[in-house]
């Protein structure tokens, strides 16, 4: 059975540890961490079954070290993980800017280079810390692994390339051994470039970040002088702000990282912002309509599994009592019909009312046996 090393115990890396452990990936996952009550934390709750007392003693014998440090650490963190591991061992690290990671890798040497593959896990938290580590974070993630080289530099391969199976030496490559171990523990790989990288996760994550800290702060502004403002945040608002709630240490480090993709992603923000006000203020119903209704249809094309790159899944949704058991009876009706469920989500809930559950299918045939056989014990389910 393999043996792996956590290099920094926090959300990330302890959920890598548990994942690992729970499915009965690694026998032995060693983690390092620079505090030492995070370490004996992650021993506690499973995230690793024995702590190192330095990063060379974690990756002795590792063949596979994640480095799950923050981004202004990773590639340095890396270097040293490359240096100090075993020749066969596979070291990628978790960091969300690649750019840095791997240009610090590449200053290493071929060597070391051959054996880095970066990642950044496209799942996470609000919560920080090996306390909020999950062993299912990763299930159905998109998990974006970035090699030092693409095989092919057309525009095409910096989103996603074929896998090559073997380097050069006929064993298996860095990238190959590291698509294992992400699909290992529930993670769905996609290769892209760095440059790419950056760039697309600055539109998708680093930019969206600031936009929702600034209506915070403008709302914060609003509630100065009218108090009750804040007090009627509802849905939307709380929705559209949710990911402001995150570590501002951790996101300081990111922002800054991938400021150059993130101003360029904030000039094309700015096109779209200024062309809604320009048309607001011409009270020009038809533009304003019209720029609605393209955001609509792009925001309902995106997939249904937020953590997915996969086709939409086959939804229902299904009307609850606020009663004890109702969730588990919903769900055990499906499973032992055979039924997958493979995602879940409450919608709306209110306590003393009740709620409503989506679930999700990988099937049209699966979803629509769900709502026979729901239909047929009284509950109120429709197709999403």
């Amino acid at each position: 059975m393999a043996r792996a090393a956590i290099i920094g115990v926090g959300l990330i890396g302890g959920s890598w540890g548990m994942a690992l452990l729970r499915r009965g990936v690694a026998e032995e996952v060693v983690g390092y961490d620079t505090d030492s009550r995070s370490l004996q934390r992650a021993l506690e709750l499973g995230a690793i079954n024995r702590t190192a007392a330095s990063l060379a003693e974690a990756v002795d014998e590792a063949e596979l070290v994640v480095v799950a440090v923050p981004v202004g650490l990773a590639g340095e963190v890396a270097v040293q993980a490359l240096h100090h591991s075993p020749p066969e061992a596979v070291v990628t690290d978790v960091a969300s800017v690649k750019q840095p990671v791997m240009t610090a890798v590449a200053a290493a040497g071929a060597g070391a280079a051959e054996r880095f593959v970066g990642g950044h896990p496209m799942t996470g938290s609000e919560r920080a810390g090996v306390e909020a580590a999950d062993p299912y974070l990763f299930e159905n993630a998109i998990y974006l692994l970035v090699p030092p080289h693409l095989p092919d530099a057309s525009p095409e391969s910096q989103v996603t390339s074929p896998l090559p199976e073997t380097c050069s030496a006929g064993k298996p490559s860095a990238l190959a051994r590291v698509t294992r171990w992400v699909r290992s523990i529930g993670g769905l790989p996609l290769t892209v470039d760095a440059d790419a990288h950056d760039r697309m996760v600055a539109a998708v994550s680093h930019l969206p970040h600031m936009v929702a800290v600034a209506l915070v702060q403008a709302a914060a502004r609003t509630n100065a002088t009218l108090p009750l403002t804040l007090a009627l945040a509802a849905g939307g608002f709380r929705d559209t702000t949710r990911i402001a709630s995150g570590d501002p240490r951790l996101w300081t480090e990111i922002l800054l990282a991938n400021a150059g993709a993130i101003l360029e992603a904030a000039r094309s923000f700015t096109e779209g912002w200024e062309e809604l006000l320009a048309a607001l203020a011409r009270q020009d119903r038809a533009q304003l309509e019209n720029l609605l209704a393209y955001s609509r249809r792009v925001r309902q094309s995106l997939p249904v599994r937020q953590k997915g790159y996969l086709q939409p899944f086959y939804e229902l949704v299904v009307e609850l009592e606020d009663r004890p058991g109702a969730i588990a009876e919903v769900t055990g009706i499906v499973a032992q019909a055979g039924i997958s469920i493979a995602d879940i989500e409450i919608l709306r809930a209110r306590e003393g009312f009740g709620g409503t559950l989506r679930l999700a299918m990988e099937s049209e045939h699966a979803r629509d046996h769900a709502l026979l056989l729901l239909g047929a014990r009284g509950f109120r389910c429709r197709p999403r």
